[in-house]
């Protein structure tokens, strides 16, 4: 055989295995079509998760509502929420109707997102009502330590 016709057969011999190793691939992929899952079972909305988020929330804003409380009663000033004056401005029944009310809308928008099959809405919305009061009873909290400080003279 002639020089040439051996460095072609060498060269269609490379083309031939580049082409069956690229191929390989393509041969182990499932060509049938995707099944399709089951929807997945929905969690009932009262599980335990949920409740215990209800409790975290309640906690948060209990926390905030007695160092609300102690600092008022102790030092003066005014509630910064102004959503949250007009019950806070009444004292502790107050304070209980205003957080009764908070959690229930909460509650009944996260219903709605449960209903809506936005589950990760739904989980997320108590962690801002929980940072909320948090963030509020922390506020509180150095609001007071820095009353009782004495004055420097």
């Amino acid at each position: 055989m002639n020089p040439i016709a051996i460095r072609s057969l060498g060269r269609l011999a490379a083309i031939l295995g580049a082409l069956a190793c690229a191929s390989a691939p393509l041969r182990a992929q499932n060509l049938e079509p995707a099944k399709q899952k089951p929807p997945d079972e929905a969690h009932r909305f009262f599980d335990s998760l949920n409740v215990g988020l209800v409790a975290a929330e309640a906690g948060a804003l209990l926390a905030d509502g007695i160092t609300t409380q102690y600092g008022l009663t102790h030092y003066g000033g005014r509630e910064a929420d102004p959503f949250a004056r007009p019950f806070v401005d009444h004292g502790w029944t107050g304070m209980i109707a205003g957080g009764t009310l908070f959690i229930s809308a909460e509650v009944a928008v996260r219903y709605l997102l449960h209903k809506k099959r936005h589950h990760r809405a739904e989980r997320w919305l108590p962690t801002f009502v929980i940072a909320y009061g948090a963030t509020g009873a922390v506020y509180n909290s150095v609001q007071i330590h820095k009353a009782r400080q004495p004055f420097p003279r």
